[in-house]
């Protein structure tokens, strides 16, 4: 930012409210491109905690939206929230491969060109 600055610290700031922290709506709000809403969150502190503290918001409102759609039983979320929170407890995809019966699976590995053994090698 050379010369005059286009606004303050504090109309950028401002700006930040309701944007979700996205310097890009913040921008559009001003009338102004995007960079140099970054040139502004580098220059001023202020600047950076109001696009954090609107982002923070902004999660804060979809954790609520997740926990409605828990609360009206919609189980994708339901499911979400297990396998991601509640892995401490147990709640984890697991994929396991057992021989028949729960027996353990027996491998056998086959070569197309077996390697050659020489006498003597491997015990022999």
């Amino acid at each position: 930012m050379s010369g005059k600055q286009k606004f303050t610290s504090q109309e950028v700031v401002d700006a930040c409210k309701d944007s979700g922290g996205v310097m890009a709506v913040v921008a559009q709000v001003l009338g102004c491109e995007r960079a140099t809403i970054s040139v502004y969150a580098k220059r001023y502190k202020t600047v950076r905690d109001a696009l954090e503290q609107a982002d923070e918001a902004m999660t804060d409102m979809a954790e609520n939206k997740h926990a409605l759609l828990i609360k009206s039983s919609y189980w994708p979320a339901i499911q979400y929230r297990l396998s991601t929170k509640g892995k401490r407890r147990g709640y984890t995809e697991r994929t396991e491969i057992t021989g028949a019966e729960g027996a353990p699976v027996e491998l056998v590995v086959r070569y197309e060109n077996p390697p050659k053994v020489e006498d003597g090698e491997h015990g022999q």
